[in-house]
């Protein structure tokens, strides 16, 4: 009897309480690669290390589909059973997408020192994690009990739009390999950016902003109710996909079109809903900051689109200026926001931000800041862009060492 007892009281491992919680697994994997792909990113710009192929590609696969969906996995997977009111997932589940996801992302970053045909395997697995994770979100959706599922199926298109440029991506590494006289490379490659930026990446935290972020704000001040327009979601959505369209047509000019119109419709419901900006706590207005960046996001990307038509270049003047206010501005800061929230709440920890923590928000809106400077300077002083950049890689970094040094612990513990 003695023996079973102490069988059924042995306090559980590391592996036990780390996996018991898909936010712990997710967003530590999120944080650790975003620090390791970052710090890789960097050392390839300066030369410091030979790649499979261009730092560009390699940043922009390793942060849409290795970091930041990892982020959205761990969110949605904790949260999306709520929402749909069925029971959380099995720890097995959570386990396997996990386990393919970090030998994907493990295997991507050891491909770009022996080859490019490992890199195919290594984009093939972390496909293959996102693929499954979608399969487990829709069966969840599909035999919810819940009679309004507006929301996570917008969430639930986002994600599977995520899917659609994971595999435009995997197309254009087959061409690259396999067929290279085709000529489609570039236009797959843009199909593939676009679409992960605007309609999977950009959306899909919008989505899930706008429901949350309203939510808390209901918690936190009695009374508070959003005046949301109806059919917000579906207008922004539209609108995004003219906006990738024209993107990847190289229609500039009518881009900046789309761009205006998003920059007014969000801007104006931002206004609409009245949020109580000087009356809540820093937990809470580091994502009310957040989403105003989209608005200024849009509206210099509409800049940065007519001075590309009427200047007539091959690139874009302003080095994605707007891309990376979006990316940074809007989707970091609210990504440190409700990484910080989550991790606090499910240990057991009030959700409140203390000094630290609204210092770690600061810095993260120096970091795009700074980003911002890098596209003025590659415009104004094309030869300072080259260190800039270097500066901002290392800001990002030590960003997420600030904030590991409290949260990733407590995902950790």
């Amino acid at each position: 009897m003695n023996q079973w007892s102490h069988t059924a009281e042995k306090k559980p491992g590391f592996w036990d309480i780390f996996t018991s919680q898909p936010h712990r697994m997710f967003f530590s994997s999120g944080v650790i690669f975003a620090m390791v792909f970052m710090t890789f990113f960097a050392l390839q710009f300066k030369g410091v290390i030979g790649v499979t192929y261009e730092p560009k590609l390699f940043h922009f696969y390793s942060f849409a589909f290795i970091i930041f969906s990892q982020f959205f996995i761990g969110f949605l997977f904790t949260t999306f059973p709520r929402f749909l009111g069925v029971p959380e997932l099995p720890r097995t589940a959570n386990i396997r997408v996990f386990i393919l996801y970090q030998a994907g992302a493990l295997l991507f970053v050891v491909s770009q020192f022996i080859s490019v045909y490992l890199t195919l395997l290594s984009v093939v697995l972390t496909f293959a994690a996102q693929f499954i994770a979608f399969a487990i979100m829709y069966q969840i959706y599909r035999f919810s009990p819940v009679p309004q599922k507006d929301e996570p199926g917008w969430m639930l298109k986002a994600f599977g739009l995520g899917l659609v440029a994971h595999l435009l991506f995997i197309a254009y590494l087959l061409i690259y390999l396999f067929l290279p006289e085709v000529g489609w490379t570039v236009f797959i490659y843009e199909a593939a950016k676009n679409i992960a930026v605007y309609l999977y990446l950009f959306f899909m935290a919008f989505a899930v902003g706008q429901r949350m972020i309203p939510f808390f704000t209901t918690a936190a001040q009695f009374g508070y109710q959003p005046n949301k327009t109806p059919g917000m979601l579906k207008t922004v959505f539209y609108l995004l996909i003219a906006k990738t369209l024209f993107a990847t047509a190289g229609l500039h000019l009518v881009e900046a079109l789309a761009d205006a119109a998003l920059a007014g419709f969000i801007g104006r419901e931002l206004v609409k809903w009245k949020l109580p900006v000087f009356k809540v706590s820093a937990m809470l207005w580091v994502m009310y900051l957040s989403l105003f960046w989209i608005p200024l996001g849009f509206g210099l990307s509409a800049v940065e689109n007519v001075l590309w038509w009427s200047l007539g270049t091959a690139y874009d003047p302003l080095e994605r200026l707007s891309l990376h206010i979006l990316m940074v501005g809007f989707l970091t800061t609210i990504l440190i926001g409700f990484g910080s929230r989550v991790t606090l709440g499910h240990s057991g920890r009030p959700p409140v931000a203390d000094r630290y923590t609204v210092f770690v928000f600061l810095f993260v809106q120096f970091v795009v800041f700074f980003r911002a400077a890098s596209s003025v300077l590659f415009f104004l002083l094309p030869q300072a862009y080259y260190h800039a950049i270097l500066f901002t890689a290392g800001l990002w970094v030590l960003m997420f060492v600030l904030w590991s040094r409290k949260y990733l612990i407590y995902l950790l513990r």
